[in-house]
């Protein structure tokens, strides 16, 4: 992770005689190289010789970098700049009247990457400014063709039977939306179609395609992104503006949003029995705030490992495991889906007994004592007792190591006429956490000196 430091984004002001104008290129990069930032609602308020005031709103979506802004104009004084409780909201008051009047913002970003270098982008527009707000009551009369009592209607306050006219736009087109991020980080598209003699457009949104639409922003281009939709159906429709109004709201686009969908699974609650077959079932809490799994990972510990190795990926909620070994049996199982991973929940096995030789045998030649036995699975050695006693207290004689090892052969003199009796246990050692199981005895086997 990296911090991005404050951005510092410098507006500029200057002039140009024209109606609004689509974002430029500069030759400091693009607009689309400037992630996430937007200059919106721009509006002027009488700005005549008398002076006014301009207000502008530079939107990024939420988490937003801070930003530190300086205005200069070039044709115009500006008295004063203010920031209003909103943190991108400004308005620039400017102090007197330039013959021709429009406003070309300039923004620069400043950012630094993951490697400390600073980048630096910028885009500009223009934006016109209202120069006969109310103050050319009929300064136009008798110059246009046919009759004419007021001059250009729509920028004098006079009646005018011969100017020219401006009407409400009609309504946007081919309205669509699509999700461009995920549902972990929402990033709902909205596009429509250029309205000619629109300057602007409004974007609504409602949880009903056919009531309760409520303006999201005022936009000068063709799109829209709402980093912000609500759980259920976002239903969106597009209005034009221009001097002379706004046009009917256009028809509906919607997308579908499930917050939910967009969490990890919880982690699974594991139960573990048997014993020569252990069976692993587990189940997993959804909603409240936690995703639906599409598949599990099932894990068991290796007791010579200590590790957790990966038995199976399924799509059920229970595995059979039937390659168990003596003592306890570890367990894990992790819930997957689209968003991620879950924690591991954790289950073991009640403690399985490790079994005892089927067969075993003693016999002497000489001073010597030969053992034989069958092999028992699992069992990482043997080891094999005496006793003076069939039913007295048996002593350890020898342990053999080695899981394949079945036969042994140990020096044993005794006093001629002497019976010793001998047994034999299997034995599973763990490498890691040093539990030791021991099988039962035997039924002991007899030799006689």
């Amino acid at each position: 992770m990296f911090k991005i430091k404050k951005n510092l984004i410098y507006i500029l002001i200057f002039t140009s005689l024209t109606s609004f104008y689509a974002c430029s290129e500069e030759e400091d990069g693009p607009i689309n190289e400037v992630p996430y930032i937007s200059i919106e609602n721009i509006s002027t308020y009488n700005i005549p010789a008398a002076g006014g005031k301009i207000a502008f709103n530079i939107k990024c979506p939420n988490p937003a970098p801070s930003y530190t802004i300086s205005v200069e104009c070039l044709n115009a004084s500006v008295s004063h700049v203010s920031k209003s409780k909103s943190e991108y909201n400004y308005y620039i008051h400017v102090g007197e009247n330039p013959k021709d009047f429009a406003l070309s913002f300039k923004v620069y970003v400043e950012d630094e990457d993951m490697f400390g270098n600073i980048i630096t982008t910028s885009f500009s527009f223009t934006q016109s400014a209202n120069t006969n707000s109310g103050n050319n009551t009929g300064s136009n009369t008798g110059n246009n063709s046919g009759s004419s009592t007021g001059g250009n209607t729509g920028n004098n306050s006079g009646s005018s039977t011969g100017g020219n006219t401006v009407t409400k736009p009609s309504a946007p087109t081919n309205i669509s939306c699509s999700n461009q991020g995920n549902n972990s980080i929402p990033q709902i598209y909205i596009s429509w179609n250029s309205v000619s003699d629109a300057t602007q457009y409004n974007v609504y949104r409602s949880s009903s395609s056919s009531s309760g639409y409520s303006k999201l922003t005022t936009t000068y281009s063709t799109n829209y992104t709402d980093y912000y939709p609500k759980d259920g159906y976002n239903y969106y429709k597009i209005s034009a503006v221009n001097s002379a109004g706004e046009s009917s709201l256009s028809s509906y686009t919607y997308y579908k949003y499930d917050s939910s969908s967009s969490a990890v699974p919880a982690i699974p609650s594991v139960s573990v029995y048997g014993s020569s077959t252990i069976s692993v079932s587990w189940s997993c809490q959804t909603g409240s705030g936690y995703g639906t799994p599409t598949k599990y990972k099932v894990y068991k510990r290796d007791p010579q490992t200590s590790e957790f190795e990966l038995l199976t990926t399924t799509s059920s909620t229970s595995y059979s495991d039937y390659d168990t070994h003596p003592g306890i049996n570890r367990y894990a199982v992790i819930a997957v889906n689209s968003n991620g991973e879950s924690g591991a929940g954790y289950g073991y096995s009640q403690s399985i007994e490790l079994s005892k030789p089927t067969s075993f045998s003693a016999s002497k030649s000489g001073s010597y004592v030969s053992f034989s036995w069958s092999k028992v699975n699992n069992a990482t050695g043997y080891q094999i007792f005496y006793s003076t006693s069939a039913y007295g207290s048996y002593y350890i004689l020898d342990q053999i190591d080695g899981k394949t090892n079945t036969s042994k052969t140990i020096y044993y003199p005794e006093s001629s006429g002497t019976t010793i009796y001998f047994k034999i246990k299997a034995i599973y050692e763990a490498e890691y956490g040093g539990s030791i199981i021991y099988s039962d005895y035997t039924t002991y086997k007899s030799v006689t000196f």
